[in-house]
């Protein structure tokens, strides 16, 4: 079944989910998806990119005060061409977890047409962390 992942260049949400609960319980090794790249179906495009866009501005088109972006992710999301998905990040190593319990997430790369791009997570509370 893994094989089927390796072999694909698009992804779906079900997919993504089914890695991630693999990867948290154990029955799949993060080793294996080094250095593997995925894309991501035009839905689920589609809902990363409204995402993105609710956490920058407010339905009236404000930025949020709570924006987690900087400049250059505003670029990118203004600019947006695609997404890649990079991997899966243990957020369960931030909490100094000591009980071997893992708690895989995404890692997106949101690239721009002009080159430019981020990376970023979002933890178990659903907050979006920057990582590149």
């Amino acid at each position: 079944m893994e094989k089927e992942f390796y072999e694909k260049k698009k992804l779906t949400e079900q997919e993504i989910n089914l890695i991630k609960n693999r990867l948290n319980h154990n029955k799949l090794s993060k080793t294996k998806l080094y250095d593997k790249k995925w894309l991501i179906t035009k839905e689920q495009t589609e809902k990363g990119l409204n995402y993105l866009k609710n956490q920058w501005l407010t339905p009236k088109g404000l930025e949020r005060k709570t924006n987690p972006f900087g400049y250059k992710e505003t670029k990118v999301i203004v600019n947006f061409k695609n997404f890649e998905l990079l991997g899966f990040y243990d957020t369960a190593n931030q909490m100094q977890n000591e009980t071997g319990i893992n708690f895989y997430v995404p890692i997106y790369r949101v690239n721009s047409k002009k080159g430019n791009y981020f990376e970023y997570y979002c933890t178990g509370i659903n907050k979006i962390m920057i990582s590149g």
